[in-house]
C-alpha cells in the first residue's frame, strides 16, 4: 500500500535530470590545473569563473576570496544561460 501511495505522489512531480556543483575556490588557476590532471577539460572565463567537464560530469568553479568573504563576479557572458546568474553570497 505504501509503495502505491509513493508512486502516485511521484507521478505528478517534475523529473530532475541534472545538477551542477559550484565549488568556491581561493585559487581558480591551481584548482583548474588539479582537475585537468584528473582528465577534466577546463574553460576559464575571467575574472573568476570556470566550467570543468569530463564525460557526463560538469563542475563550476567560482573564485572566492576568504579574506574579504567575497566572490569574484562571473563575467556576464561566461556561458549560455549564465547572464542572469548572481552569486548567493556577497
Amino acid at each position: 500500500m505504501a509503495e502505491e501511495t509513493t508512486a502516485h505522489l511521484l507521478a505528478g512531480r517534475a523529473r530532475l535530470r541534472k545538477s551542477t556543483t559550484v565549488l568556491l575556490v581561493g585559487n581558480i588557476e591551481l584548482t583548474m590545473a588539479w582537475y585537468k590532471g584528473l582528465g577534466f577539460e577546463a574553460r576559464y572565463f575571467p575574472p573568476g569563473f570556470c566550467i570543468l567537464r569530463r564525460d557526463d560530469v560538469e563542475i563550476f568553479l567560482q573564485h572566492y576570496d576568504a579574506t574579504s568573504g567575497r566572490m569574484t563576479p562571473a563575467h556576464t557572458s561566461a556561458a549560455p544561460g549564465m547572464s542572469t546568474w548572481k552569486p548567493m553570497m556577497s
